[in-house]
């Protein structure tokens, strides 16, 4: 009965290590890497090369339909 009451060290209540854990990044704190301008530059020039690209493929289409309209 007395080797059942003794805790060996495997039986004892071990002890959690905690480590602390980074729960997420302030990115209001971070320095800015880039030139704000030029960020809006690229920007507009993007859009404005997606539109040049619209509008030639619509211009395309009108004249498929209008080919299309003409043999008919």
């Amino acid at each position: 009965m007395e080797e059942k009451m003794k805790k060996g060290p495997s039986e004892a209540g071990r002890k959690t290590l905690k480590c602390p854990h980074k729960q997420g990044i302030n990115l209001n704190m971070r320095e800015q890497k880039g030139n704000p301008r030029l960020t809006l530059l690229v920007g507009c020039l993007a859009i404005a090369i997606l539109a040049q690209i619209l509008l030639v493929k619509n211009r395309g289409r009108r004249a498929l339909t209008d080919a299309k309209e003409d043999k008919a």
